[in-house]
């Protein structure tokens, strides 16, 4: 059971732990960022919320959520995030961190924390189209970035494997696993969700 404020419908959001609390943030619209107590069950509304920003893994990182990797907009040529956003629920407020550099923006990517340093790994530079407004470049990508918040530096790394969009990252003993995810392409005859990764 839960008590406490509404549960807030949003789609295309993340949930992330920070200590002993979740916290639910980002959605498509304006989205209030909640806190979940799951030792009470209690949902509580904080003061900050976001802006139609959606497409994201949160990732924890020294008590904040890092947003790394999002979108912004509407479907389906939604803009990637131009910064790193920062939430700190210590003093409830969504803090705009370093750029992200111009070439390298994406959202729908899979991120990960290991030894300080951030790894953003595919995604789509283009929201749900399968190419750039030039209608060539594929906006699916196979990049891998290192991000490092102590600096604010970016590193371009190999590339992996596959391009793909719309899943999740995790690291494990030092790797970092991906699974499934597509290549949404809305703009050509396979649509949004037909190029699945197998």
């Amino acid at each position: 059971d839960f008590s406490g404020d509404p549960a807030e419908a949003r789609h295309e959001s993340a949930f992330v732990r920070i200590g002993t609390k979740f916290y639910l943030i980002g959605g498509r619209g304006t989205k209030t960022i909640q806190e979940y107590d799951p030792a009470t069950g209690v949902i509580r509304n904080t003061n900050t919320s976001t802006d139609n920003i959606h497409h994201f893994q949160a990732v924890e990182y020294q008590g904040k959520a890092y947003l790394i990797g999002a979108m912004r907009g509407n479907f389906p040529s939604e803009d990637p995030l131009e910064n790193v956003l920062i939430y700190d629920p210590v003093a409830d407020r969504l803090i705009t961190g370093p750029s992200i550099p111009a070439g390298r923006r994406r959202g729908g990517a899979g991120v990960v924390e290991y030894n300080d340093k951030f790894y953003l790994l595919a995604g789509n530079r283009n929201g749900h189209s399968a190419f750039m407004a030039d209608g060539v470049t594929p906006a699916n990508v196979p990049w891998l970035d290192e991000f490092d918040p102590a600096t604010g530096g970016w590193t371009a790394l190999a590339d992996a494997p596959h391009a793909r969009d719309h899943f999740y990252a995790a690291e494990k003993d030092g790797r970092i696993y991906v699974a499934a995810g597509r290549r949404s392409r809305v703009g050509t005859p396979d649509g949004t969700w037909k190029d699945t990764e197998a």
